[in-house]
């Protein structure tokens, strides 16, 4: 293998194949990239056995052929490079030359032939869907699915399709976020889990690439996203489910809406008390005064109250809950109001974005 190309594109390349390389892996190989040259392009891919990324370079083929290299030393090096050609070539002793014009390095690396093959997805379902508005919805979603592997079905997205309709929904049975995306057509087949790593590195690559659609590929038991010449392909997770239209309040007592800064500054104080009680915070809002007051109980280390002004319609009210789910979503609300709707201190309390009408955040309260 010999192939010339520019260090620009293979650092990019790079980038973004690395995202599939697992951190503790028992097998050796699959902490190397698959490095494949053929016709006009190098074919950059790695795989963590969930998920693996594809992607391709155009560049000067000399000579075809194929080698795995260690992707963290060639990432690293390659990006320590000018902005020149450099020439890639496979040696006699499985190693990979990497010259420029002021350097020269040699990698070790791995038979390709070793190398998991890339499976295919049959095409069973397909559509397009905008990366910029797909990214920006897997964005407000993935941060609520669970981390604990005793439930694997709330370790992922759940994705599926009503109509024009495609709705991006995760839990961890504490809190709940749900996107939805206005689709060209309609579309029917699609249900299913993909594991939250598969989606959070997803939805890196759709921010380097906002103009590119996404083309969705549903297979029986794997799923694929083409973005541009990359391909990201996914196991999908086993399991149902939960109901969760079941647990979002369908009306509300009191509606509030209040500065975002002024509530993630008012959680950020309060939250440094929290922590001796589980980060639970109580928000009183006062429908006389136009005010929620949000505090701790007495802890060992002391305690804390807020007051922000509010804009609020229904009866004053009073719930508790997680500070740190509060926080998260506030992290990914798009305008400098936030809306928030109570129905009872029993019920969960919901949380929207004005300037994102199809999304919607709930947040279990605390019996305290």
């Amino acid at each position: 293998m010999k192939v010339i190309c520019k260090q620009v594109e293979l650092a990019e390349a790079l980038n973004v194949v690395s995202r599939a390389i697992g951190s503790n892996s028992t097998l050796p190989i699959l902490n190397n990239i698959l490095l494949e040259a053929k016709g006009n392009a190098l074919w950059l891919s790695a795989t963590n056995l969930e998920v693996a990324i594809k992607t391709k370079i155009i560049c000067n083929v000399e000579f075809e052929g194929s080698i795995t290299v260690p992707a963290k030393l060639f990432f690293s090096y390659v990006n320590l490079l000018s902005k020149e050609d450099l020439v890639l070539e496979e040696l006699d002793d499985l190693s990979l030359s990497v010259s420029g014009s002021n350097s020269e390095t040699k990698i070790k690396g791995l038979k390709a032939e070793d190398y998991p093959t890339m499976p295919e997805v049959s095409n069973e379902v397909s559509f397009d869907v905008n990366s910029k508005v797909f990214s920006s919805a897997l964005k407000k979603v993935v941060f609520s699915c669970s981390n604990k592997a005793d439930r694997p079905f709330l370790a992922g997205v759940y994705m599926f399709t009503e109509g024009n309709k495609f709705y991006l929904v995760a839990t961890d049975s504490y809190r709940l976020s749900e996107c939805s995306i206005d689709l060209d057509k309609n579309v029917d087949g699609i249900s299913c889990i993909v594991p939250s790593k598969t989606m959070g590195e997803l939805e890196k690559i759709m921010e380097m690439n906002p103009k590119q659609n996404v083309e969705v590929i549903l297979g029986q038991s794997q799923i694929a996203f083409r973005c541009g010449e990359t391909l990201v392909l996914s196991r999908l997770i086993d399991g149902q489910f939960p109901d969760y239209k079941k647990i979002i309040p369908a009306e509300h007592k009191t509606s509030v809406s209040l500065g975002l800064s002024d509530l993630q500054q008012a959680l950020k104080r309060v939250s440094l008390f929290a922590k001796e009680v589980e980060d639970a915070v109580s928000l009183e809002f006062d429908s006389e005064n136009e005010k929620v007051f949000i505090s701790t109980q007495e802890t060992l280390i002391g305690t804390d109250k807020n007051e922000i002004s509010i804009a609020i319609s229904g009866e004053s009210t009073k719930i508790s809950v997680n500070s740190q789910y509060l926080m998260d979503v506030l992290n990914v609300i798009g305008d400098s109001v936030v809306s928030l709707q109570v129905t009872d201190r029993i019920l969960p309390i919901k949380v929207l974005d004005k300037k994102e009408p199809n999304f919607q955040y709930i947040i279990m309260p605390l019996k305290v």
